[in-house]
């Protein structure tokens, strides 16, 4: 009982006090340029700093998304021009697609450059719970030395060719193939580290397989349906004379 209490009074001697207030920390400044939402300009603003940074995580928390927030699923709706020149790209563009489309963005943009959407002949239409925003928009990207000392801007470009045949094989089984052509032209004429950037040209097919067959569970009948697609089989792409080229992603 005495070695006890001796313990306890030699931790409370050396112990620090803890009535004791102590000198507060600098706040933590670092960060993203997320914004919580509270109206349709911040929405705005977060894409446009998303971008800026390369941010996939912000870049998503723009689009709607119905398993956190509620609200029917991102869906991309081209203008009926470019829907009608490229209807197999965006008959079914969603949340998924963007995100591949950013990450394949951010992958082929150096590191020292920083990317920048504008937005002109902006107009808005006014609902009750909501807000159509059109605008054109064009991506620049700016280009900088190790110093940080801006090149200039660039204005990439880039498109795909894509054609796709499917075929009922049987009443249960189909199967579809695609190919496409791919351009991107990202900082064509810029020299970086001795390497002169060129345009990135590859070509990739596209196969995918369903299964579709009934099934009963219990006294309701439903539809069993398995697919599998492998993706992007063909070239490597390099936006440079390197022979070490890179997997479409």
């Amino acid at each position: 009982m005495r070695m006890l209490l001796y313990i306890f009074i030699s931790i409370s001697f050396y112990s620090c006090d803890l009535f004791q207030t102590r000198t507060p920390e600098e706040p933590d400044i670092s960060g993203t340029g997320y914004i919580p939402p509270t109206s349709y300009d911040i929405v705005i603003e977060n894409l446009k700093n998303s971008i800026k940074e390369k941010n996939l995580n912000n870049y998503l928390l723009c689009l709607s998304d119905s398993s956190t927030s509620g609200l029917t699923d991102f869906i991309y709706i081209a203008d009926p021009q470019s829907m009608a020149q490229f209807q197999v790209l965006f008959s079914e563009w969603y949340r998924r697609n963007e995100e591949k489309y950013f990450t394949s963005m951010v992958a082929s943009i150096l590191d020292e450059t920083n990317p920048n959407v504008n937005f002109t002949d902006v107009e808005y239409q006014n609902f009750n719970d909501s807000i159509i925003f059109t605008a054109n928009y064009y991506l620049n990207i700016e280009f900088t030395n190790d110093q940080g000392e801006s090149l200039g801007q660039g204005k990439p470009n880039e498109f795909e060719f894509t054609g796709a045949y499917a075929r009922k094989l049987s009443d249960k089984f189909s199967a579809a193939i695609g190919a496409k052509f791919i351009y991107s032209n990202l900082a064509t004429g810029r020299i970086v580290e001795g390497n002169e950037i060129k345009p990135g040209i590859a070509s990739a097919a596209d196969i995918s397989m369903t299964y579709k067959t009934p099934v009963k569970v219990s006294s309701y009948k439903s539809d069993f349906t398995f697919g599998a697609a492998i993706s992007n089989l063909g070239s490597k792409i390099t936006y440079t004379n390197s022979v070490n080229r890179d997997y479409i992603p």
